[in-house]
């Protein structure tokens, strides 16, 4: 079993795999439900080198797709292995001001220092809380942001914010996918829900929290704090043999000079049906 670090309010528990850099582990101290955050690392490396292995969890890809090329992938995947799969440094807070910390610093080209920190509310018992940032450490043109991935099991609909907007008819944008969504999709006042099963695809809204749900349990996740006016912050994608659902956050895609950075708070709610 790879080492794991753990962190509780009493209320809720996690999980971080420093050496592939994720949240592997988030649920209820008293859970009486699976949790619906997948967990595919031993099932991942008992398959051997292969050019991708898919961990399941929650983690950050620091550089959205469509910009892997620039990074030296020859194609949009698999992702690049400077990244992917890589042990990230670990910090711990105090007990009088527990957290997590996990950081990995990327040299050429993109040169940047990643970090994510773990904690949890103190006024909201049961409330992870994630702050991500991202800041450039030398010259580099290729642009970066804060994507934010949670890999989930046994989902049976996404709930997602969609705000008015005259520019945005449709219930969720379609990003990805030659199936129509609409069937899939009820929208119902600033709300959408999209149910799984069905279709493989990946949408894009332009709220500020998704939720993902099962008949027993449910995962919001909301964006607190954002790095710039990002069109479309929240996405859900099926996967074609609708194995996983993944909802996702983004911030806006930055050329990021020498000494800055973009940063963005999150915030994990664990639901129940009669909450």
């Amino acid at each position: 079993m790879p080492m794991r670090i753990g962190l509780s309010d009493g209320v809720v528990r996690i999980e971080v795999d420093p050496a592939i850099g994720r949240l592997m582990t988030l649920e209820r101290v008293d859970a009486e439900h699976a949790p619906l955050l997948a967990d595919n690392r031993e099932e991942a490396e008992s398959l051997g080198p292969t050019s991708w292995l898919n961990y399941g969890g929650d983690w950050l890809w620091p550089v959205r797709q469509q910009d892997w090329p620039l990074w030296g992938v020859p194609k949009k995947w698999p992702p690049p292995p400077d990244f992917a799969g890589k042990a990230w440094e670990l910090k711990m807070g105090p007990r009088t001001h527990p957290y997590i910390e996990l950081q990995l610093e990327i040299g050429a080209p993109l040169h940047i220092r990643v970090l994510r920190r773990f904690h949890f509310d103190p006024e909201a018992p049961g409330d992870l809380i994630v702050d991500q940032s991202i800041k450039r450490i030398a010259p580099s043109a290729i642009p970066v942001c804060l994507w934010q991935v949670a890999q989930l099991r046994a989902v049976e609909q996404i709930r997602v914010e969609r705000l008015p907007d005259p520019d945005f008819p449709e219930p969720l944008a379609h990003l990805y996918g030659t199936e129509d969504p609409l069937p899939s999709l009820v929208q119902a006042n600033e709300m959408v829900i999209y149910r799984t099963g069905a279709v493989s695809t990946k949408l894009g809204s332009n709220g500020s929290w998704i939720e993902a749900w099962n008949d027993q349990l449910g995962l919001r996740i909301e964006l607190e704090e954002q790095a710039g006016l990002e069109p479309l912050p929240l996405v859900l994608f099926e996967a074609s043999d609708h194995s996983y659902i993944e909802i996702e956050t983004l911030s806006i895609r930055s050329e990021l000079p020498v000494g800055e950075s973009i940063r963005n708070r999150l915030r994990y709610r664990i639901l129940e049906a009669n909450d």
